[in-house]
């Protein structure tokens, strides 16, 4: 749980906790403190006097007095500031107008968090919403080089979910602890693109700075240029000349590749195996119209390793067309974070070479340390390395930059299951499930969290619910079959495993994922095969699997341990160095 701090003029308020005035720390009751906490998170707006009751004394009648009273206290212990700070908006409520300034709990200044909700797009080219997208999103990668110089930047899957359930700015800003909103509209209308960008922020709602930008189609990249600059000279940041120049720096001489990359962009965010298919040929394209472009070669390399992960591809050949994209994307750029992330993944999960991969993770956090997917790959790596306690507040991490990635969210489950933290487990799962009930993974890793702590009838229901959305899709077999061995049901768990067997003498399968609904049907020396074939296959979730609880019963088999053996040691380091990352 984040506690708020804020610098109030000469005040400090930690929280609902204290006020302090320099060292001396001012005497209120705790109701007090919780109704300047409301206000000052409030600022710049009007809070009713109902809305003031409900939120400070949710199960007690207070009358108009009480409440009275309670500011009269508050701006008595402001002293002179009390007056000023605090507004009283007749037959309404209260205003706090008074200075506000965020700070970290040390007292240093705290980051900017900048929101960025999806433009709405306008106009008859109905096809252009990869364009309008893909804009956002460059915007915000452009603006995220920023972190090291003070400034946060949530991505519009973080803040998108809320706007679409109607949250107003105000809700929006106070929920996701943003200082400033970006919003904007974009129209498309043949070869012409127009946009008009708004920043607002997100206290009183004020519009801090607007502008309209009108360019051909072609020319879209100079747009997000214009837009990342114009708010970079806007927020209360301090950028050296050579930052500034970097951020208005136009990367792209093809409008194709552009457009292109563009198009890959919005394709993979969706992160569905047909969308990620669609984004690994768009990246194609654009490397071979320019070879001489880093991101488009990540983007390969990323589209191999989440068709691993998803159970597309076998991870050996994912594995060393990855290798090679990324090879190409760091020569050509050396201090791009992502291919060393994506380098790490690689060298983690399917090379089992933790030395090598914390090292790439060493080089990827110091290059961009906010960079969501970054964070995301370095907690898959801490798991498969047995390390769930670190890899729990890493994905944390990664959510807080977006908080509405669902296959972060899914890790952060596994990982909090892996650490002994099933109620968190569970209820993380729940979150993903709520993101999006038709995404198969949320209902398959919900199904195995509730079979772990026992809640079977349940488990049963998410794992068929996974398997009716991708009824063609082997990998929705397993979950099936443990959660129904959990629950007793013998002959269906044996049916699913059955079925899934005959997938794999057909196709590549994640050989791993069958052992725990083997072990569930007291079959050791099926699971035992399992877990070997897929050692054979390189199976990239081989070295996550290992350190699963449900597989605890096979920890001191000798067959068990050589494979763990080979997993973990494959040209380790020795653990302190490894786990140095």
């Amino acid at each position: 749980m984040h506690t708020q701090v804020f610098e109030i003029g000469a005040w400090r308020l930690e929280g609902a906790a204290a006020l302090f005035r320099g060292d001396r720390r001012v005497r209120l009751g705790p109701k007090e403190l919780e109704t300047l906490l409301f206000l000052v998170g409030h600022h710049g707006r009007v809070v009713c006097r109902d809305e003031l009751r409900r939120a400070i004394w949710p199960d007690v009648s207070v009358t108009d007095a009480s409440l009275t009273r309670c500011v009269y206290l508050l701006r008595s212990a402001l002293g002179e500031d009390g007056e000023a700070y605090i507004e009283t908006v007749p037959r309404r409520g209260y205003r706090f107008v008074g200075p506000v300034r965020r700070v970290a709990a040390d007292g240093s200044p705290a980051p900017i968090r900048l929101g960025v909700l999806p433009f709405r797009t306008a106009g008859p080219d109905a096809d252009s919403a990869y364009l309008v997208e893909g804009l956002v999103g460059e915007v915000i990668a452009r603006l995220s080089r920023l972190h090291g110089y003070g400034l946060t930047v949530l991505s519009r899957y973080a803040t998108d979910p809320l706007h679409r359930a109607g949250r107003t700015l105000d809700e929006i800003g106070r929920e996701l602890r943003l200082d400033y909103v970006l919003t904007g509209t974009a129209w498309v209308r043949n070869e012409s693109f127009r946009v008009r960008a708004e920043l607002v922020r997100a206290g009183d709602g004020a519009a801090v700075w607007s502008e309209s930008f009108e360019r051909p189609r072609t020319d879209v990249e100079r747009v997000q240029v214009e837009i990342a600059s114009s708010l970079a000279n806007r927020l209360p940041l301090c950028l050296p000349s050579l930052v500034r120049t970097q951020l208005s720096r136009v990367l792209y001489g093809d409008p194709r590749v552009y457009d292109a990359y563009l198009q890959a962009r919005y394709h993979w965010g969706r992160r569905g195996s047909e969308d990620l298919a669609r984004a690994l040929d768009l990246y194609r394209c654009i490397v071979a119209w320019d070879p001489g472009y880093a991101p488009a070669h990540l983007g390969v390399a990323n589209s191999y390793l989440m068709l691993a992960s998803w159970y597309q591809m076998a991870p050996l050949e994912a594995g060393a067309r990855a290798r090679e994209s990324t090879r190409m994307a760091l020569e050509l750029d050396p201090d791009l974070a992502g291919a060393h992330a994506a380098q790490g993944l690689e060298e983690s999960l399917i090379r089992w070479d933790p030395g090598a991969a914390s090292a790439s993770f060493r080089r990827a956090l110091a290059l961009d340390p906010a960079d969501p997917d970054v964070l995301l790959f370095h907690a898959m790596h801490l798991l498969a390395c047995g390390r769930a306690e670190e890899a729990v507040p890493e994905a944390e991490r990664a959510l807080d930059l977006d908080a509405y990635s669902i296959p972060t969210r899914l890790m952060l489950a596994l990982a909090r299951m892996y650490a002994g933290d099933s109620g968190e487990a569970i209820a993380e799962a729940r979150r993903a499930v709520e993101l999006d009930r038709d995404f198969s993974p949320s209902q398959r890793t919900l199904a195995v969290v509730l079979s772990f702590v026992g809640d079977h009838e349940e488990a049963v229901e998410a794992a068929e619910q996974g398997l009716a959305l991708t009824p063609k899709d082997p990998m929705a077999l397993p979950p099936l079959a443990y959660s129904q061995a959990r629950a007793g049901q013998l002959g269906e768990a044996r049916r699913a495993q059955d079925a899934f067997a005959r997938w794999a003498d057909e196709c590549y399968v994640h050989a791993s994922l069958a052992a725990p609904a083997a072990l569930a049907m007291d079959d050791t020396e099926g699971a035992l095969r399992w877990l070997e074939r897929a050692g054979t296959q390189r199976c990239n979730w081989l070295a996550v699997l290992l350190s699963d609880p449900r597989l605890a019963p096979l920890r001191e088999e000798p067959r068990f341990r050589a494979l763990e053996r080979r997993v973990r040691a494959t040209n380790a380091l020795p653990r302190a160095e490894i786990f140095s990352s």
